[in-house]
């Protein structure tokens, strides 16, 4: 939309909202998923298949999901003249002697530990993975997750509501 854009009611922007959405969702295809549109290729995202709520965010981010798809990954860096490479936005050191090397990087699940080898494939070192912790991943909202909720969500379909009445039938 163009800055500065009104609309007359609310209506009409939630109109233009929606059609802003849709274009690239439902109309205009994607080069990597095939010349597909992204909902033509995965009709399944149109919906994560779970509400979100704040409170209950920190308890559904599993680590071990996450370690779990760092052990299917492996990276590859370059030091840099102080003998540091990055990964993941963190800092990892090991000595200036290797500047202008690279270092092969995969994760080990079981010990939460990055193996770094050298360009032949000799173990340099294992480093403690950095900034992998709930806080750090959910960043200042995690603060606010764990407020209490003082209006519990109301249903807001048919099916949630039937649930609803058939749970206060059960006290």
């Amino acid at each position: 939309m163009i800055q500065g854009h009104s609309f007359p009611d609310w209506n009409t922007l939630c109109g233009a909202l929606l059609e802003r959405r849709t274009f690239p969702n439902c109309h205009l295809p994607c080069s990597s998923i095939g010349n597909l549109p992204p909902l033509e290729a995965y009709p399944n995202a149109i919906h994560s298949r779970r509400h979100y709520f704040l409170n209950l965010e920190e308890e559904t981010l599993s680590l071990q999901r996450v370690h779990d798809y760092l052990a299917s990954g492996r990276w590859f860096r370059f030091f840099s003249k102080n003998g540091t490479l990055s990964l993941g936005g963190q800092t990892y050191y090991l000595g200036t002697q290797w500047y202008k090397h690279q270092a092969g990087i995969s994760f080990l699940v079981d010990e939460k530990l990055f193996r770094l080898l050298d360009e032949a494939g000799r173990l340099i070192t294992y480093k403690s993975i950095k900034g992998l912790s709930k806080d750090s991943l959910m960043g200042d909202i995690s603060d606010f997750s764990r407020f209490p909720a003082f209006q519990l969500p109301l249903p807001l379909t048919w099916e949630q509501e039937q649930l609803a009445r058939l749970y206060e039938t059960l006290s």
